[in-house]
């Protein structure tokens, strides 16, 4: 008879299979025919060895979290979320105002510029203390209200604008006349009235001064001077919009 050795792999398994076909030669037919079912027997239990570990689930002992599903063993996590298990997620503060913002979320303070954002990461459903503040070269400080906010869960997405309220409005100058403004008062007469010594280059240029609290038009008023060359600019008064981060440009002739 061939050898079996070059018909299988040279493995435990089958070399035992060929021996036992070696002595089916040997032995009476009865005998071959018990013999035959045992190597059957034992050839399909090693297939089946085989094939049972090739389709071992690799997510069969992965949990993920927060909507993310399982791929080849590991979390793929939905935007915004991150970790081995989507375990944590984020929230995204956009400054929406003309100034750079402060914000601090869990004690950890961030600058963001007018127009961009900050995103904090943390386990989700936690909560956190929030608290921010924005300011031009003068006026009033604008802070928002200090709060917990809570990181999402389930999928979900946090954004969060920061809007200065229609209760303040932002005042740029933009100056055309011969001379520097060397001083500026704003909102002239009220009980919120605020008096500064200021550099407005005369170059046509708008340059943004601050926050001021809002009035009904025509209550806000602004006016400017140049003591030293004796020039002073009368109360302009201004039309504020009623709306969130709105602006007033006032222009100086």
């Amino acid at each position: 008879m061939p050898d079996c050795a070059g018909h299988f792999l040279n493995t435990a398994h089958f070399n035992y299979i060929c021996i036992i076909i070696k002595q089916c030669f040997m032995i009476k037919s009865k005998s071959f025919f018990v013999l035959l079912t045992v190597v059957v027997a034992a050839f399909s239990l090693v297939i089946y060895s085989s094939c049972s570990k090739s389709h071992h689930d690799p997510c069969s002992n992965v949990l993920c979290y927060n909507t993310g599903y399982c791929s080849n063993g590991y979390c793929v996590c939905p935007t915004g979320y991150s970790g081995s298990q989507c375990q944590y997620s984020s929230i995204t503060y956009v400054n929406n105002t003309f100034t750079n913002a402060s914000i601090t979320l869990g004690g950890n303070t961030q600058t963001v510029n007018p127009g961009s954002s900050v995103t904090y990461t943390g386990l989700s459903g936690d909560g956190a203390n929030f608290s921010a503040s924005t300011y031009g070269s003068f006026g009033d400080i604008y802070t928002w209200q200090s709060a917990t906010d809570y990181f999402p869960s389930g999928g979900n997405t946090s954004t969060i604008g920061l809007d200065v309220n229609a209760d303040y409005y932002y005042l740029i100058v933009r100056n055309n006349s011969p001379y520097y403004i060397t001083s500026m008062t704003v909102n002239s007469g009220l009980s919120d009235q605020a008096s500064f010594n200021c550099s407005v280059p005369n170059d046509g240029n708008n340059y943004g001064i601050g926050y001021f609290l809002a009035y009904n038009y025509p209550t806000n008023a602004v006016s400017a001077q140049n003591a030293s060359a004796g020039v002073l600019w009368s109360n302009q008064y201004l039309n504020i919009p009623n709306t969130d981060n709105a602006s007033v440009t006032v222009v100086f002739h």
